[in-house]
């Protein structure tokens, strides 16, 4: 009975299909039969940069955005060059960073991720470098990228 009450059911529909095309296997998916259960709200759950007269609302080319542990939000603010750091409320924390060619500090940032450990990886195009920071802030080294002179010595 056990046995038999584990058996697949041979009536259910697979998820996908498997089909031969001149020698190219190709898989068809099939769309899930009902929506996902989850909604996107017709509110923000937190508003930032909505006030951009006010210090903490002064938003101008964002290069990237992060949730970091806890909840924390990090934007990466290419018009300050500076990472700007929001708790979950939209209160604004820490701020790392600043114009300079100094260590933690940044020509032309372009573009931020989320790393190994929660880093924060910062691409500064101008110095061809990515700054690696904590996720609470903290600067830790600079990267260099190699040119390609460099690659091909």
């Amino acid at each position: 009975m056990v046995c038999g009450a584990c058996a697949p059911d041979d009536s259910a529909t697979e998820p996908y299909t498997v089909r031969d095309s001149a020698g190219v296997e190709v898989v068809q998916t099939q769309a899930p039969p009902e929506p996902l259960p989850w909604r996107v709200s017709a509110e923000p759950s937190v508003r930032i940069g909505a006030d951009p007269a006010s210090a903490d609302g002064a938003l101008y080319r964002v290069v990237g955005v992060a949730s970091v542990p806890g909840g924390d939000i990090v934007i990466a603010n290419a018009g300050s060059s500076e990472l700007l750091f929001y708790d979950r409320t939209g209160s604004r924390g820490r701020v790392a960073g600043g114009e300079g060619q100094g260590p933690s500090e940044f020509m032309g940032m372009a573009g931020m991720v989320v790393g190994p450990g929660d880093s924060i990886h910062v691409f500064d195009g101008a110095s061809q470098r990515f700054s690696v920071f904590t996720s609470e802030g903290d600067f830790v080294r600079d990267q260099r990228v190699p040119t390609d002179s460099q690659l091909l010595s």
